[in-house]
């Protein structure tokens, strides 16, 4: 089936996951960080399926969900994932998420990922929750700000984009989870 919803909030920066539009995409099941936030507000698995800070406590290490591809079909990778959060990390305005804690990410093998902080931060997975941290393929970083189409891990891809005025998306038949019920969506 097909849906029309309408959004609340419009992307106003071109859906970059550095800006307010991330929260956008991520509604819209297009994009996925390390680590989600339970609604008691306790990090849970999300990309990542475990993590846990290393004998140096400003280190973490994230593991990675097996089998995920990004809607383009690359593979979800220990570097792909440390290309994501060092971009985000080192835009001119970091999100407040990851904002004055030094972060930096390097994969470990293909199936994980460590995050090193300037300083001991026990916060960090929940920190990676945000929607801003969220993992794109390493393609999208070829666009400046980094492109959202076919690049999440998301159960939706955005298939057209007009602007500020609507996006539509349709079902990603890859996506590692539960199958979405809608064949599509148009947000306007």
């Amino acid at each position: 089936g097909q849906a029309t919803s309408a959004m609340a909030f419009g992307p106003s920066a071109g859906y970059g996951v550095d800006t307010d539009d991330a929260f956008v995409v991520s509604q819209l099941g297009v994009t996925e960080s390390l680590v989600a936030s339970g609604p008691d507000g306790q990090p849970r698995p999300a990309l990542a399926t475990a993590w846990a800070q290393q004998s140096d406590p400003r280190t973490w290490r994230f593991e990675l969900r097996p089998g995920v591809t990004f809607q383009n079909g690359e593979p979800l990778t220990g570097q792909a994932a440390a290309t994501a959060l060092n971009w985000v990390a080192g835009v001119a305005a970091p999100p407040r998420a990851v904002r004055g804690i030094g972060l930096q990410a390097a994969a470990d093998g293909a199936d994980a990922v460590r995050v090193t902080t300037t300083e001991p931060d026990p916060i960090l997975p929940l920190r990676l929750s945000s929607a801003n941290t969220a993992i794109l393929a390493p393609s999208a970083y070829r666009a400046t700000p980094p492109s959202v189409q076919q690049t999440g891990t998301g159960p939706m891809t955005i298939t057209r984009a007009d602007g500020t005025q609507s996006v539509t998306l349709a079902r990603n038949e890859r996506y590692w989870g539960e199958r979405p019920q809608l064949a599509g969506v148009t947000a306007n």
